[in-house]
């Protein structure tokens, strides 16, 4: 019998979650709202959700798919994107002291490229890049069949890349290619509201010590 596993893609609008078998076949799914502000209520959603699921089913272990300057090797996120409640947070060792078992996180876009070289469109490529597009815009690098996350764990941040005109936070990816940026450009067009909203961190060149 096939171990279980709950599986969760955090996103800035949303989280996905199912459950899944360790061959990538999805048993149930659902999603609910992402909590971006309180970290209380974002661990309370997701806990309620693995306290549903291990009452259906017998689970070996939680693997998330999180936004963000994320260490796989220990789950700190030293930035979460656009959910701030999750900034220089542990989520893996918040979960664990509460569920008891093992929990693994990591960027989500470098999930989509690792979910590509396994069961995808890259499974016969040694390097490839892939961009996910939501509310932000996020990618994985693979060279030379190797996943690239970098000295400091922003490998494949494509939505910081300068677009247009050089303004600082203005013409970034995350701001002029995102689901997000299109919705606000609607709105603008509309005269809805006068300016984008979606807010963008600041991305700091300067190396910074990374938490083990």
């Amino acid at each position: 019998m096939m171990n279980k596993y709950i599986v969760f893609d955090v996103g800035g609008t949303t989280v996905k979650h199912s459950v899944m078998l360790e061959d990538y076949t999805i048993l149930s799914k659902d999603s609910y709202p992402t909590q971006r502000h309180h970290v209380e209520l974002f661990l309370a959603d997701m806990l309620n959700v693995i306290e549903m699921y291990r009452d259906l089913h017998e689970i070996s272990g939680i693997a998330i798919s999180l936004p963000g300057y994320i260490n796989p090797y220990t789950g700190y996120a030293e930035r979460a994107g656009s959910i701030t409640a999750l900034d220089h947070q542990n989520l893996k060792r918040l979960l664990e002291e509460k569920v008891h078992l093992r929990v693994e996180v990591e960027n989500d876009g470098n999930c989509a490229a690792l979910a590509e070289k396994l069961n995808g469109n890259a499974v016969d490529c040694t390097d490839f890049i892939c961009i996910t597009i939501g509310t932000g815009i996020g990618g994985g690098i693979f060279i030379h069949n190797e996943l690239v996350r970098g000295t400091a764990f922003r490998g494949g941040e494509f939505g910081f890349m300068i677009t247009q005109g050089g303004r600082r936070n203005k013409d970034i990816m995350h701001k002029n290619a995102s689901t997000s940026s299109l919705v606000n450009g609607y709105k603008q067009l509309k005269g809805w509201i006068k300016e984008q909203i979606y807010p963008v961190r600041k991305c700091s060149l300067r190396r910074k010590r990374i938490r083990r």
